[in-house]
């Protein structure tokens, strides 16, 4: 294992918990594995799965990540395809024909292919070696990132009764662990876990009315790369533009970009081109950077699940990293708020998923794996819907297994040659005018007589020296011709119905309560996190069940407690000048500021504990003397 782990790897030896994990799955057992991120989980399954005969499938909850793995398992020489809705029924009879045949070492398929009955069909006539679950806390009703969906891998268990399951997580509670094994009929499990504490990272948190000050101060001061996450898109763009302007090399990133400025944009990033990202939660999924040196969140996450997953990609080489969370009054009510608006009524659930059946034209009883293209902004306007509104009940019509919206995936052109290499050798000869891009594509892409392959005209059009235009029209000829299919890349969004439309969804009130009381519980407890003043990794590790003998030594709480620990006439000094200062009311940060002789993580950590004792208060933004 250790001579297939630097062959392909490059690695001399496993990380913590890897190689039990390995061999726990090369012995046939069913395992579920807690690795924290960057802890080398798809290592867990790739490597046994060259170890092994047979096919290893692994399902996967994003698109984005399943290309990102097969990309790079191709390029180690190791034989890989995922499967997703976004490929036509052709391309899928010809994948399904090579799994079958045993072409492919591991196959990814999102969830939802694990319903179709030709995928089934062919599954069955598989030699599968075991299944991957990745992501494996989505199985969970009570899992962070909750899709019913993933309740349709138990099925696996009546087509290969005997595959062993590997699932996969980097959080998951007790009761989440629970629910993985009872929803995947996991047998005699082994159970892995690796501890959450991860003693490089400085988990901080600190109240602040000036955020951008705040955070151009933290990566003014905190040398190396980083990401910095926000909730919206528009502010992806604002925060970059600010780092801009102080002379940071900054980018943003968000699901509503292109493929093609995506991948740039990450690229330069992990190149070390760009030092700070500015991403939504879109940002980071599948990335291997090892020496990101901090993490900032310019805004709440929804959960302590989100939150430590986000925050692990620091540090990831074993060096101190800085993880620091900024709040302010205002953000509490507005996580709160942004909760109300993910779970609308049943009835406007139910309003909407009619609007989109007679948007489609699709008749009662019909429609199942029915796919469409869809125009947000014409459907809204149509039928005088709110986006947000309708944003949110697709995502609850998701969840309750009715449709699938695309999550924003560019869909990359794809490639299949279909004559044999001696007629098109013969085309050549006759078509001169070809022969140097049949040759390219041959060169740059291997298995293209078997299977599509994902091709990029740009980088066929340099190689070439010919324009895009120019590629993409010779291709569309050479389709013409037969010679070759040919699928253009395309950015318009689509929704797939995964069962015949109903005259009304029903009996689903219980659930949607249910959901958003998790949902609720889920972010309270990481504003209990915020507020308690006990060590951050303790407290993140007794979330997860993980006891924790001593403190890390290294957040804002611990730092207050060993670094800057007061006298009582430190104390009494800093409150004394607080009380001065705020015979009128002051800005926080100005009042921090003005306070002579300490440093500011004592002036915050005094202020912090004269709010808890009710002796000042903040109203309005601004800090006054409580009467």
């Amino acid at each position: 294992m250790l001579q297939t782990l630097k062959k392909y790897w490059g690695y001399t030896a496993f990380r913590p918990n890897q190689e039990d994990i390995i061999r726990a799955v090369c012995s046939g057992r069913d395992t579920l594995a807690l690795l924290p991120t960057g802890g080398g989980k798809s290592i867990c399954y790739q490597l046994p799965a060259l170890e092994l005969e047979g096919v290893c499938l692994v399902v996967s909850p994003l698109v984005a990540l399943m290309r990102d793995q097969v990309e790079l398992l191709k390029s180690k020489g190791i034989s890989a395809t995922y499967l997703y809705s976004g490929l036509s029924r052709r391309e899928l009879q010809i994948e399904y024909e090579n799994m079958r045949n045993g072409k492919y070492v591991l196959v990814y398929v999102s969830p939802e292919r694990l319903k179709s009955p030709d995928f089934q069909n062919s599954l069955g006539m598989t030699n599968l070696s075991f299944v991957a679950v990745d992501e494996a806390h989505c199985i969970s009703q009570w899992g962070h990132d909750f899709r019913p969906v993933y309740r349709e891998i138990g099925q696996i268990r009546l087509l290969k009764p005997e595959i062993p399951i590997l699932a996969l997580t980097a959080s998951a509670t007790a009761q989440v662990q629970q629910d993985i094994i009872e929803q995947l009929e996991l047998r005699n499990t082994a159970l892995y876990k690796s501890e959450f504490l991860r003693p490089n990272l400085s988990y901080q948190v600190r109240y602040t009315e000036d955020k951008r000050g705040e955070l151009l101060r933290h990566i003014q001061v905190t040398p190396g790369s980083g990401i910095v996450y926000v909730r919206s898109r528009r502010k992806t763009v604002e925060i970059a533009n600010y780092l801009r302007n102080a002379n940071i090399v900054a980018n943003y990133y968000h699901a509503g970009l292109s493929s093609t400025e995506r991948n740039q944009r990450q690229d330069a990033w992990q190149n070390g081109h760009t030092r700070v990202m500015v991403s939504t939660n879109a940002f980071g999924m599948g990335i291997d950077k090892p020496d990101v040196r901090f993490v900032l969140h310019y805004d709440l996450p929804d959960s302590i699940e989100s939150y430590y997953q986000e925050a692990g990609r620091a540090g990831r080489d074993g060096n101190d990293a800085l993880c620091l969370l900024m709040y302010e009054e205002a953000d509490m009510l507005d996580g709160r708020s942004r909760i109300s608006g993910r779970f609308p009524s049943l009835e406007r659930v139910n309003r909407i998923y009619q609007n989109l059946c007679n948007y489609f034209e699709l008749a009662y009883h019909t429609g199942n794996d029915a796919r469409f293209d869809f125009d947000l902004e014409d459907f809204c306007k149509k039928f005088e819907n709110n986006a947000l509104e309708t944003y949110s009940s697709l995502n609850v019509l998701e969840q309750l297994n009715y449709l699938l919206p695309s999550d924003g995936f560019r869909r990359p052109s794809r490639l299949k040659i279909n004559v044999s290499s001696t007629e098109l050798y013969d085309f050549q000869l006759k078509n001169i005018r070809f022969d140097a891009l049949i040759k390219l594509i041959l060169r740059s892409y291997s298995g293209i007589f078997d299977h599509y392959a994902v091709i990029r005209e740009p980088a066929l059009a340099k190689r070439l020296k010919h324009t895009v235009k120019q590629v993409v029209a010779n291709l569309n000829t050479l389709k013409q011709l037969k010679l070759l299919d040919y699928i253009e890349s395309t950015d318009v969004p689509f929704i797939t119905f995964l069962q015949p439309r109903v005259e009304k969804i029903v009996d689903r009130e219980a659930w949607l309560k249910t959901n958003r009381k998790r949902t609720e519980d889920r972010f309270e407890a990481l504003v209990q996190y915020i507020e308690e003043e006990e060590c951050r990794s303790r407290l993140i590790g007794e979330y997860f069940g993980e006891e924790q003998k001593e403190d890390c030594g290294k957040c804002d709480v611990c730092n207050l407690k060993q670094r800057y620990a007061f006298s009582s006439d430190d104390f009494s000094v800093i409150e004394n000048q607080v009380r001065a200062l705020l015979a009128e009311p002051m800005e926080y940060g100005q009042l921090v500021r003005s306070i002579l002789g300490y440093s500011e993580d004592q002036v915050h950590g005094v202020l912090k504990w004269m709010m808890d004792d009710g002796l000042v208060h903040l109203r309005e933004g601004l800090m006054e003397i409580r009467s």
